[in-house]
């Protein structure tokens, strides 16, 4: 009876220990790996038009343009704008000196396209910076 109980509570502590290396495998693989990427709206955003900020100055007013079907998508992707860009100001308009082009359903607006404003840069992913001549 003794050698039985002794093979269990071996049987147990292998068990155990199992479950326990296990577990450090996974926070291992979960450190290695880093944080998921992200996916919150706000994150997204401020990453895409985080380019931007090398060329636009750290203050002052900057109008926007952006190709979003709907009033709706419009005021989210305003919004997003101006959290990514504070402490700038960004405004819905196209004849400031400076405009942020935010489009998503790739190329730019025929109402953008036919405006005064000049391409500055194209930074990828629809983020576009543009001026109006002076």
């Amino acid at each position: 009876m003794d050698r039985t109980r002794a093979r269990a509570a071996v049987l147990v502590t292998l068990l155990m220990a199992g479950v326990a290396l296990y577990r450090i495998a996974e926070e291992l693989h979960a450190t290695i790996a880093g944080p998921p990427p992200p996916t919150s709206d706000a994150v997204v955003s401020e990453a895409r038009l985080a380019v931007l900020r090398g060329d636009l100055a750290h203050r002052g007013t900057v109008g926007y343009v952006t190709d979003a079907p709907d009033f709706a998508a419009f005021i989210e992707r305003f919004y997003l704008a101006q959290f990514a860009l504070a402490p700038l100001i960004v405004v819905p308009a196209a004849d400031l000196r400076w405009v942020v082009g935010d489009f998503r359903n790739g190329g730019v607006p025929d109402t953008v396209a036919g405006s005064d404003l000049q391409v500055v840069r194209e930074y990828g992913g629809g983020v576009m910076l543009f001026k109006v001549p002076e």
